[in-house]
């Protein structure tokens, strides 16, 4: 029901369809309820095409909230058409580590989000156009960190690991006249954000004005 709400918040702000990619997460509901096949594949007598009765799509409402769910797990949306945004499945033990792993042999700039933590990191690689001609350009990756709690033991973590090494974030990608693509990641301590200069405080939803 939270989460719901927050969608409900997000869906009213934004002027285009939200996207909300499968992971993990989502996919351990899919794979309990295969114990009970009859569960898994159950529909409403008014919609036997559409979702499952126990999918995350049918029990977030998301037709209501026009947020389009993009399944099956791992696949990904192509974010002004040259960003690959997907759930990733690397992890290396170190921040840092797992952008740098995934530019290793990126042709395309990447967002993850699998390993909620905060890290972005770019290279400067050749790479062939369309004709098959050698161009420079800038490869970026970005974990943008996570908006679920930090609380330990709340969340659930790898097995072997009860220590979280995850932050709170967002990302942006700004698209300029050039067709260069921007981007940023919106660090957030402690329910607090600073972005275009002013400080967001997420406890009471306040706006603080001021440059920072």
């Amino acid at each position: 029901q939270e989460l719901s709400e927050w969608l409900r918040r997000l869906s009213l702000t934004c002027r285009e369809r939200c996207v909300w990619l499968e992971g993990n997460h989502e996919l351990r509901l899919f794979k309990q309820l295969e114990n009970i096949q009859e569960a898994a594949v159950l529909r409403p007598v008014d919609d036997v095409l559409g979702p499952p009765q126990l999918s995350v799509e049918r029990l977030m409402r998301l037709d209501k909230l026009k947020i389009d769910y993009k399944k099956p797990y791992g696949k990904p949306y192509w974010l002004f058409g040259d960003i690959k945004v997907h759930h990733g499945h690397v992890v290396r033990p170190k921040g840092g580590q797992t952008v740098s792993s995934i530019l290793s042999g990126a042709r395309h700039s990447q967002i993850v989000g699998h390993i909620h933590r905060r890290e972005i990191a770019c290279n400067t690689r050749t790479v062939p156009d369309e004709r098959g001609n050698d161009k420079y350009v800038t490869i970026s990756a970005m974990s943008p960190g996570t908006l679920c709690s930090l609380e330990p033991g709340l969340v659930p973590t790898g097995k072997g690991r009860p220590d979280q090494d995850w932050q709170h974030g967002l990302g942006v990608v700004i698209k300029d006249s050039e067709g260069a693509n921007h981007m940023q990641l919106i660090h957030i301590n402690d329910g607090k954000c600073v972005y275009n200069g002013k400080m967001y405080v997420g406890k009471d939803d306040s706006l603080i004005e001021g440059d920072f």
